[in-house]
Parts: structure tokens; C-alpha cells; sequence
């Protein structure tokens, strides 16, 4: 369909008012678009337009759309930790072929005394009797155009969390034992629901997501959910969206003596709810089962693709590492190397979204778009994500991608913390018995993070392998892309050359115009190389040649550059990961509050609770203190993050 057949049918939808939904329409130009656009500047408009229509006609009569209505589970045996019926809330939308499943999070416990105290403090965690008859949620949730764009018209369902076991339970009561732990059938009762009652069997995208231990839920429940709908619903494709769930399994900052660290709850409490992870993860830890509800343990073994959002300095974390109200350095320093050691866990991470700012979840609230990395909001991430067919995990291990050259994965590993020889992430084994996590062990600290890229590293490494005998004639990777035209183009000269002279010796007339023919073809044919060429280059530009933040994101060996280029015609990004590495150093972070005083706190003094020295700080900016303190917050910002 094209733009114009849309500018008609709008029309015509504003003139007449009569549609219910451009949800199935919007689908299919988004798959058509990401398939068949060339021109750039197309899918803009034609998402620009979609938003402008379901705009109008949210104005036009849909100004006051339904709630999310309350639907309990018949299947009684499956219920909340009490014993109350599990269920979720639904809100339908005519027309639409997507679908978005969110699990709600609320962090979990793992023994009679965490129980006993989550039972006392946060019944409405454990039980549906507290719940409403209808629901209201905001962002990815919202049916309102303006602040949901692209799925305020999709199927939405949202599950409250009452089994406190990360959505991955399967223990029923025992005698003398008052709660159960059944989070893993709840979702799958939920699905075989759904399918049978609620027509999800005739669509064509389910997005399962969730927030915090909601997004731990998606991370273990995310390859069952799709073999579930292989059989029941072969026709809907399967995704995830973790939010806020990423997690890692760090010493405390300090030890708490009154509670288990959050490493040992898990142990805990993976073993006192029966929690079922995928296979592939339990075959990889066997005796550590426990450990595939961290992300960047689990992730190598899924096959459902999966996006990430995950603040680089998660408040989650920060409470669970014991660090208390942040108000002085040692703290500061504590977050920061929380924060490199997440990052170096998204180096395999092909969808991912992380600000560099302190927070927790994202994905229902009202202002979840606001936010933007390298100057995309995640909603714009999302759809990037959603609208390509091609979506893996992991790049390399499908044909699509082949697999890198052993030199490439030692400069690689050169290159890039944490990939290369080392990891068998890039291996082209089967995964069964070989799935490498995505390592932590390679962090940068705070004092060393300025040397992520060591220039005299890359070149040392480049000197002795171009000298080494297993490297024998590496020197032509090294080549300009200039160097290379100019020696083709004289070695082609020459033979054309040669040619003519061959064709004027012989005198055949015919020939030499045939020549003259293959000749023109062949650099018509050069001349679109070398403009393919041109616009490669912009991407695919030498090491040294680009700046710190682009070195993150443009390699000739990065497998997600090489994605990006082959699959998703208008240059959208949905791996986007702040390069700055302080935490509030991106100017779009939400505010943050002074642990103390409960007031928003002013940047300077963020920065002062930094353990920056102020004065020092003036000097190294060029300007005098009063001018300093004085200063905007988004100048400011942008001058340390300029000199950063």
C-alpha cells in the first residue's frame, strides 16, 4: 500500500469517523515498510502519518477508552500465594493483531521470615482479593496516541504479581506451609487463556513483558511462552521486553548481618518455589540453577528474541548491594563500577536500551518516552526492534551473519572488554555444548575507565600480528579503502589497455564496439560500487578514526553494525547505550532526590556528593567558581560531558 492510498484511506477514516482501529493497517506498513522502503525519508512519513490519524481519531469519538477489566483464572489449582484465584487484567482492541503481555513486578521472598514480613507490609503482593474490578495504566500500556504512539491500539494484558517468586514457581503448599509459589503456571495458564477464550490464536505478535521482577519473569518464562504457542497458536510470534530486570550477582558494597545478600536469597528462593528456568540455561549451570535469573547469564541460551532496558545505575541494584543513601564518595565510586560492569554485560546484547541514569523500571509510566539515548526515545528503539523480520540474539549464529575471521575475533578481543578469542559467544558450535555467558570478570574500574580503548594496546596488537607468520599478508586489511580503489583501478587500466591494443591489431570492428560495450558496463558498474562504497565508509570507518562514543557502536567488527546496515533500510537503531560513564550524565535522566531531605536535588550538589572537588572542577573548565555554581544544569552537563 502505498503513501497515498494512506493519505486517501485517512481521510476518509477522519471524514467518516467510523473505524475502530488502524492497528492491523499499521502492522503490515510496518512489516511491508522494514521489508520493501528504499527511501529513506518513507517510513518516516508514513509513521508520522499513522500518529497523526490515531491522533485525529482518538479526538474524533475515543477520547474515553475502557479499562483494563479483571478476568480470574477458572483453573482454581493455580493461584496466588494465598490460595486466592490468580488472574489478569484486558483490555481488547478490535482490529489489532499485536499483543502485549506484561508481568508485574515487586521484587519476591524467599523464606517463612521474608514471607511473613512481605504478607504483613504488602498483602496486596500476595493476593487477588484486594484487586479491582477494573485497571488503569500508563505508558507502553496507555491507549492514549500521544503518550503510547505505536501500541496505544494493541491487545493489552496485564498480569498483577501475587506468587512473589519472580514469575518462576511451580510449588504448590506443603503441610505446615501456608503460601504457594506458582508464578510459571500462572503465565501459562494465562497463554492457553488467552488462546482459547480471547483470540490470541489469530494474531500476529505477542510481546511479553515486564518490570523489575516482572522483567526477571520475561527473562525465564520467555522460550516457554513461545514452544507454548508453537502448538497452540503457530501463527503468533513471540518476543520479549525486560525491563528494569537485568541484574547482577556482585559482592554487597557492604555485608548486612540481619538479611542473606541477594545472591544466597535467590539460592533460596529458587529452591523454595520449584522455579523452572529454560532447559538450555539449567543444562549450562546444572548445579547452579539459581544463577539463570541474572541476564547475562541466561541470555546466551535463549532463542525468543529479547529487548533489554535497563538503567546503567538501577536503584534496584543499588539497594541490593547494600550501599545505602548515596551522599558520599566510597558510595559514588560503588555505583559507578556497577554501572561499567552492566555495560560490559551488553557487549552480545543485540537489543538493548540503557541510560546512564539512577532509576527503576520504565515501561508504565507516563513519561517512559521521554528519555533518549544518542538521541532516540525508546519507543522509537522499540519499533526499530519490532518492525524487522531478521531479529536474532545472537548475530553470528545464523546464516544471515557469518561468522568472523579468527584474526578478526583476536583484534576484536583487542578492541572490545570482554569478546574475542576468549569468548565462546562467537563460536559457530552448537549451542548445547557451547554458551558462553555474557562476562562480567573484565570490568573497568572508575580509575581505569578512560582506558576501555587503549590506542597503544590496538597498535602493539596490530604490530605484532601483521609480523607474526600466522598473519602472513594482514597488511591488506589495514589499507586505506582509497588505497586499494586506486591500485585496482590501475591494474584494471592497464588490462583495458591491452585489450585495445589487441582489438586494433586484429582491425574486427565488431569486436572492438563489443569491447567498448563490456567497458561501459563495467564502470556504470564501478561507478554504483564506489557510491555503496562511499556510504559504507561513513559506518564502517577505521579504529582510530572516530571518537570514543562511536567506537562503541562503529567496527568493521561489530556484528550489530553489520545488522544494522543489512536489515533495517532507514538506518534505525535499537542498540543504544549511553557512552558516558558517570551516572546523571545523560541530560534527559529523570530528576533524582537527596536521600536526606527528600527535595530534588540540585546538579551542583549531585556533583559535590560525587566527592568533586568544585574549585578543582572550575579550573579544569576555564571559568571561576561563582560562575561555576551559577551555571545551568544542561551547559553544565554538556561541558562535563564534553570534557568526559
Amino acid at each position: 500500500m502505498g503513501l497515498m492510498h494512506l493519505v486517501l484511506f485517512g481521510v476518509f477514516l477522519l471524514v467518516e469517523c467510523k473505524a475502530r482501529s488502524l492497528s492491523g493497517l499499521e502492522y503490515m506498513l510496518g512489516k511491508q515498510r522494514s521489508l520493501n522502503e528504499v527511501s529513506p525519508s518513507g517510513p518516516i512519513q508514513t509513521d508520522h502519518f499513522l500518529r497523526r490519524v490515531s491522533q485525529a481519531l482518538h479526538q474524533c469519538g475515543f477520547s474515553n477508552p475502557s479499562p483494563l477489566q479483571k478476568v480470574l483464572l477458572t483453573n482454581r489449582t493455580v493461584t496466588c500465594n494465598d490460595g486466592s484465584p490468580a488472574g489478569f487484567y484486558i483490555r481488547k482492541s478490535a482490529g489489532s493483531k499485536r499483543w502485549i503481555l506484561f508481568l508485574e513486578g515487586g521484587w519476591y521472598c524467599h523464606d517463612d521470615l521474608s514471607c511473613q514480613q512481605r504478607w504483613m507490609e504488602n498483602t496486596h503482593l500476595m493476593t487477588s482479593f484486594l484487586w479491582k474490578d477494573t485497571r488503569t495504566e500508563g505508558g507502553i500500556l496507555s491507549p492514549y496516541p500521544e503518550e503510547n504512539p505505536y501500541w496505544w491500539n494493541a491487545n493489552h494484558v496485564y498480569l498483577p504479581y501475587c506468587s512473589s517468586d519472580c514469575w518462576s514457581g511451580r510449588a504448590y503448599p506443603y503441610p505446615g506451609q501456608r503460601f504457594a509459589f506458582l508464578g510459571s503456571l500462572i503465565v501459562e495458564e494465562v497463554i492457553r487463556t488467552l488462546v482459547k477464550n480471547h483470540g490470541l490464536a489469530s494474531s500476529a505478535l505477542l510481546l511479553l513483558a515486564g518490570s523489575s521482577a516482572g522483567g526477571t519473569g520475561v527473562l525465564v518464562n520467555l522460550d516457554r511462552v513461545s514452544e507454548i504457542l508453537r502448538t497452540l497458536a503457530p501463527g503468533v510470534e513471540v518476543r520479549g521486553l525486560a525491563d528494569s530486570g537485568w541484574f547482577l550477582d556482585r559482592k554487597p558494597y557492604r555485608p548486612d548481618a540481619k538479611a542473606r545478600s541477594p545472591v544466597d536469597a535467590i539460592k533460596v528462593g529458587a529452591y523454595r518455589w520449584k522455579g523452572r528456568v529454560p532447559d538450555r540455561c539449567l543444562n549450562q549451570y546444572p548445579s547452579e540453577p539459581w544463577s539463570c535469573y541474572f541476564g547475562y547469564k541466561i541470555y546466551p541460551t535463549l532463542r525468543t528474541p529479547l529487548f533489554v532496558f535497563q538503567w546503567l545505575y538501577d536503584e534496584a541494584q543499588i539497594e541490593a548491594d547494600n550501599v545505602g543513601p548515596p551522599v558520599s564518595k566510597d558510595q559514588w565510586d560503588h555505583i559507578h563500577q556497577s554501572g561499567d560492569m552492566l555495560r560490559n554485560t551488553f557487549n552480545n546484547v543485540s537489543a538493548v536500551f540503557a541510560p546512564a541514569c539512577i532509576g527503576h523500571t520504565v515501561l508504565t509510566k507516563q513519561d517512559w518516552g521521554q528519555v533518549k539515548v544518542n538521541g532516540v526515545t525508546l519507543p522509537e528503539a522499540l519499533r526499530c526492534w519490532e518492525l524487522s523480520p531478521h531479529e536474532r540474539n545472537h548475530y553470528h549464529r545464523y546464516p544471515d551473519s557469518p561468522p568472523l575471521s579468527s584474526y578478526s575475533l583476536h583484534l576484536e578481543s583487542a578492541l572490545m572488554p570482554g569478546r574475542g578469542e576468549e569468548s565462546t559467544m562467537q563460536a559457530d558450535a552448537p549451542v548445547e555444548t557451547t554458551i558462553a555467558s555474557t562476562s562480567i570478570s573484565t570490568t573497568i574500574s572508575p580509575s581505569t575507565s578512560s582506558e576501555r580503548v587503549n590506542p597503544l594496546l590496538i597498535t602493539n596488537t596490530l604490530h605484532r600480528d601483521l609480523n607474526s607468520s600466522r598473519t602472513k599478508g594482514l597488511s591488506r586489511i589495514l589499507e586505506t579503502n582509497s588505497t586499494r580503489r586506486k591500485r585496482k583501478r590501475r591494474k584494471r587500466h592497464r588490462k583495458g589497455r591491452r585489450r585495445k591494443r589487441k582489438g586494433r591489431r586484429r582491425g574486427d570492428e565488431e569486436e572492438e564496439e563489443e569491447w567498448k560495450r563490456r567497458m561501459r558496463r563495467r564502470r556504470r558498474r564501478r561507478r554504483e560500487r564506489r557510491k555503496m562504497r562511499q556510504r559504507l565508509n561513513k559506518n564502517t570507518l577505521l579504529w582510530s578514526d572516530v571518537s570514543d562514543h562511536e567506537r562503541s557502536e562503529r567496527s568493521l567488527l561489530d556484528p550489530h553494525v553489520e545488522h544494522r546496515w543489512r536489515h533495517h533500510k532507514d538506518r534505525c537503531n535499537h542498540r543504544l547505550i549511553d557512552s558516558c560513564s558517570w551516572p546523571m550524565c545523560n541530560s534527559q535522566c529523570p530528576p533524582i532526590r537527596d536521600p536526606r531531605t527528600g527535595k530534588e536535588m540540585d546538579f551542583i550538589d549531585l556533583l559535590k556528593s560525587f566527592g568533586l572537588d568544585m574549585g578543582s572542577l572550575a579550573d579544569a573548565l576555564g571559568i571561576d567558581l561563582h560562575t561555576l555554581n551559577n551555571m545551568d544544569h544542561n551547559v553544565l552537563l554538556r561541558m562535563l560531558t564534553r570534557q568526559n
